[in-house]
């Protein structure tokens, strides 16, 4: 039980890691404005994704 946990809140971390770090960007002022909205939609997506793929990795084991 304790692998699994600490595989979710690994899982968990990196997606909010990239998220925070969307949000850091895309608010950065120096370089070009269309260059960090793009890395910024880039990083949120990657956040986004991966708290997604752990939900449903735990949705299929638990199911079985």
């Amino acid at each position: 039980m304790k692998k699994i946990f600490l595989a979710n809140f690994i899982a968990f971390i990196i997606g909010i890691y990239f998220i925070v770090r969307a949000f850091f960007w895309y608010i950065n002022k120096n370089g070009n404005l269309e260059q960090n909205k793009f890395f910024a939609s880039i990083y949120l997506g990657i956040g986004i994704i991966a708290i997604l793929i752990q939900i449903i990795v735990n949705y299929i084991k638990r199911k079985k």
